[in-house]
């Protein structure tokens, strides 16, 4: 049964199909009426913003017993069949067109249940714009679907959990028609110009934060060039998307199906709605904020819909009955369920593909198969299921492909930092070239071998035969062959050539060398240096499409013969261990492959798991050997590796035989790095233990430390450390080069530093580290680095004017980010002790952080005496005076008494007054309210609440 409500007039209409207008309701819409559909609006986002489902029920029952006034909902419930609701009007510009678009349709209600929850009669809900009464979906060109999908995280954004977003499109439709093509860069520029390229697409999917101006503009939050946040309006996303645009626009980000309702009716247009106004035929969006997961399987379900041809409303309702029914499963889950909204122009509201149309003839899955080199089944990698992270390096990549830099692209890092897998993701991003993959054999006929195995099979012959023979009787013939190639076959339909774990064919790192040269080969057949000459000199110089990729543990240099060096000419990307949040992705991604049940393992199942993510130390091989054990429920064994991996990184014995670990250390031949050290280095390297594991310091505090260990040129030693990725290269930091020790580098030097060792450097590095992350003011940025600065600056004893506002910074960014009142008294205390010592003393701004912090943590009797010491104080800024003054009239009330409470809190209050501090003041009243309210003086303290607090 379909039912259409639309605007006729200063009228409402409900149409059944199939019967007359004024059969079904008309509903004249009053200042009275619309009022009404506003408040419901109203209850729908209250219940939103305070995640509290539970009158939703409730708002969609009143709705259907409104539109049932003359009987039409109630014909129209009766029906057999899909439930249609279309929610149509010409334009949203008006106050009855905006009321009617923002109202919840997805809720509806009947004999206590929502309609989204029956699966035997999907409830099919859209909103029209522009659509006639015969409006009719447009025909689809395509018996598949062809998907673009671009994830956005820039900088500084929470990051988005996007990777298990595309692996559940990819897993949901393995068997089905879907065409997937991944933008890997996140920016709006590159998007065009793929959309122009390789175009047209069914559908755009969008996977980025999304938000609401001020103003109630909707904006996407994508990236610019290079990764910073770039803000996209609709008009921006319109002319991103060209002339031909996509039949679907999916935008899986927050709040773009909302539209500010403090906004006038002319201004209020959600994201999604301009994309069908500007002639998008279908547009999803979010009507407010959404949990990643709840996202990700909508997702699933609605693609996995659409492939098998269904219409857009019909595969958002079945993605949205699923995701109830998993709210209904697991509370946790799916509570978002409601907010997917579907919007449809005139040529919307059908299928996206169908089975009587032609198939196009795209690359499927480019890159994600269990193996690198899928012909010969060798090089195990992430699948696209558990691939995670490795955004920026992906893009570094592939900005040296889009700009033509050099002859390629060498991705470099220790062993199992997953390179491989990277070369992968890379394929996967460049479904326009075919992967040659090169490994094992790099002599020039393997080379050659693999790079005529990518010609059809009749130009195989014609090129064996006229270069086959010349390059196994010269190999560096392979270079004047690779460059005919490149300008003829693979100028037509380009490559991506892989030459995979170069390493191989490297001398062994020595201390004396900056990069390792390429080993004599043992027979002249197998002559690698001048089959690899050959491969560079072709890229370099030929005008091609297709690219060249190479991983390897260490840097290399080739000779030219020259005088130059070869290798000088490929683009260097350097792959460090993953983050802290990286880890936690890879872990859900590989539960979310065994078995969603292990997204939320048991208590001690749990403590495994965290405690291998930290043994792991960002390195996604022993991640996954460590984690592996888990999924399959061998908790003995997993207990086992984690704590082999534990103790060989505080002591550096390696795991006995038969540890479930022990693979990883075959793999990963850390007595190579050792060797690769001389003593200076070695040293420069113990020097960077000082810092925090994981977080990046200026390269200066690194040499200024090495330099008081001894190091004789530390500058050179961290340049070796750099390139063998012992010490990893963050690149700049607020305009500051960074870097910090490799995770499991530590592991190579037995013994910590000892406490006057980490004295003398903290003394010494801490000086350039607060010249690099202090503002313009002198204040440290609230967050992870100020909690370093001030540890290094209470162990070096730093001086009072980088010690007191690094504690400050660290114990605010505790107390108030992290909630950890103890972590932060712990840093407080002591830098007050230090500065009492030095005859500084603290600042009242310190002495009331770290008063609140007592607080927090039940310490009165210290609370008291910061503030009486704070309060004693004859210098510091009024308004902190002030606030030290009120908080201690609140810790002493019970002590002194109300009337000098209130007397200290009317004193503060005239400060913050006359100071302009409004916050403050307002909090101040409420507690002078409170005071009376204990006196029995309700009507004072109702007065004040009245005039003072409720206006601010």
């Amino acid at each position: 049964m379909r039912a259409r409500i639309r605007l006729l007039g200063d009228d409402l209409l409900l149409r059944l199909e199939g019967e007359e207008e004024s059969d079904a309701g008309r509903f004249p819409l009053t200042e009275a009426t619309l009022a009404r559909l506003r408040e419901w609006t109203s209850r729908y986002r209250r219940s939103v913003r305070a995640d509290d489902p539970s009158s939703l029920a409730a708002i969609g029952a009143e709705l259907v017993a409104w539109l049932d006034a003359a009987g039409g909902m109630t014909r129209w419930l009766r029906g057999t069949g899909e439930r249609w609701l279309e929610v149509a009007v010409d334009h949203g510009g008006t106050e009855a067109a905006a009321a009617l678009l923002d109202l919840p349709w997805e809720v509806l209600a009947r004999g206590g249940d929502f309609l989204a929850a029956d699966p035997t009669q999907p409830f099919l809900v859209f909103r029209g714009l522009a659509r006639g009464a015969n409006a009719r979906p447009a025909s689809p060109a395509h018996r598949d679907l062809a998907l673009m999908f671009m994830a956005a995280s820039p900088r500084g954004q929470r990051e988005l959990d996007f990777e298990a977003e595309e692996a559940a499109i990819l897993q949901a439709t393995a068997r089905l028609p879907l065409q997937v093509v991944v933008e890997e860069s996140g920016c709006g520029a590159f998007l065009k110009d793929r959309l122009a390229r390789e175009g047209p697409f069914d559908s755009v999917h969008l996977s980025c934060h999304g938000d609401l101006l001020p103003n109630g503009d909707p904006v996407l939050a994508l990236e610019s060039p290079e990764g910073e946040l770039a803000l996209v309006s609709p008009g921006d996303l319109v002319a991103i998307l060209g002339e031909e645009k996509a039949a679907l626009v999916f935008l899986s980000a927050c709040r773009t199906a909302e539209a500010k309702a403090e906004t006038s009716a002319a201004m209020r247009e959600s994201f999604v709605r301009a994309m069908v106004r500007a002639g998008v035929a279908n547009a999803v969006g979010w009507d407010g904020s959404v949990y990643d997961s709840d996202a990700i399987l909508f997702a699933e379900v609605f693609y996995k819909e659409l492939a098998e041809q269904a219409s857009v409303p019909y595969a958002a309702a079945r993605a949205r009955c699923q995701v109830l029914r998993e709210h209904r499963q697991d509370p946790r889950r799916g509570r978002h369920w409601h907010l997917a909204r579907v919007y449809a122009g005139p040529l919307g509201a059908g299928p996206l593909c169908d089975r009587a149309k032609p198939k196009r003839s795209l690359r499927r899955d480019a890159g994600y198969k269990e193996f690198l080199d899928a012909a010969q089944r060798r090089v195990p990698v992430a699948t696209a299921r558990t691939f995670v992270g490795r955004r920026r390096e992906a893009q570094a990549v592939l900005r040296a492909f889009r700009e033509r830099r050099g002859a390629g692209a060498l991705l470099l890092g220790m062993g199992d930092l997953g390179k491989s897998s990277l070369a992968a993701r890379i394929a996967n991003r460049l479904p326009g070239h075919q992967t040659v993959v090169v490994y094992e054999r790099y002599d020039a006929l393997a080379i050659f071998d693999q790079l005529v195995s990518a010609l059809p099979g009749r130009e195989r012959i014609e090129w064996n035969r006229l270069w086959r023979p010349a390059i196994a009787e010269r190999g560096a013939r392979l270079g004047e062959a690779l460059e005919d190639l490149l300008k003829g076959p693979f100028d037509h339909h380009p490559i991506l050539l892989i030459i995979d774990d170069l390493e191989r064919i490297l001398e062994p790192p020595a201390p004396e060398e900056e990069a390792s040269p390429v080993r004599e080969a043992p027979g002249a057949a197998e002559a690698w240096r001048e089959s690899l000459a050959a491969v560079l000199r072709a890229f370099r110089v030929a005008e091609t499409d297709s690219r060249l990729l190479l991983t390897s543990r260490f840097p290399f240099r080739l000779p030219d013969g020259r005088g130059g060096d070869l290798a000088a000419g490929l683009e260097r990307v350097s792959l460090r261990a993953m983050e802290e949040k990286e880890r936690g992705k890879q872990w859900r991604a590989a539960a979310r492959a065994a078995g969603e049940a292990l997204l939320n393992p048991g208590e001690e199942e749990a403590v495994l798991v965290q405690r291998a993510l930290v043994a792991a130390g960002g390195f996604p091989g022993l991640q996954e050997l460590l984690c592996r054990p888990l999924l399959a429920g061998e908790v003995v064994v997993a207990g086992a590796a984690i704590e082999a991996v534990e103790r060989w990184r505080a002591s550096g014995e390696a795991p006995a035989e038969g540890n479930a670990a022990e693979e990883f250390f075959q793999r990963v031949c850390f007595q190579t790095y050792r060797d690769a050290l001389s003593a200076n280095q070695r040293t420069q390297l113990r020097a960077t233990t000082l810092f925090a594991e994981s977080l990046p310091v200026p390269l200066a505090a690194l040499e200024a430390a090495g330099c008081a260990l001894g190091v004789d040129d530390p500058a050179a030693a961290l340049t070796r450390l750099l390139s063998l990725g012992l010490v990893e290269d963050w690149g700049m930091l607020r305009s500051v080069a960074h870097g910090a020790a490799n995770p499991l580098a530590r592991s190579l030097l037995p013994g910590a530093l000892a406490p006057e060792e980490e004295k003398r450097l903290a003394a010494a590095a801490v000086a350039p580290l607060a010249q690099a992350w202090r503002d313009a003011s002198g204040d440290f940025p609230p967050d992870l680095q100020a909690v370093e600065a001030a540890r290094l600056a209470l162990i070096g004893g730093a001086a009072a004017e980088v010690l007191e506002p690094a504690a400050l910074a660290a114990g605010s960014f505790l107390f108030r980010a992290l909630h950890d009142a103890r972590a932060a008294l712990a840093i407080l205390e002591p830098a007050r002790l230090q500065l009492e010592e030095r005859g500084c003393g603290a600042t009242p701004g310190l002495l009331l952080l770290a008063s609140n912090c007592a607080e927090r943590i039940g310490e009165s009797a210290l609370r008291l005496a910061l503030l009486e010491k704070g309060l004693a104080l004859k210098e510091g800024r009024r308004v902190e005076q002030a606030q030290l003054l009120a908080v201690h009239a609140e810790a002493t009330l019970g002590r002194d008494g109300p009337e000098q409470a209130l007397e200290r809190l009317r004193q503060a209050a005239t400060v913050f007054e006359e100071e302009g501090a409004v916050r403050e003041r307002a909090v101040t009243m409420g507690k002078i309210a409170d005071v009376l309210q204990q006196r029995g003086e309700s009507e004072e303290a109702l007065r004040i609440r009245r005039e003072e607090e409720l206006p601010v």
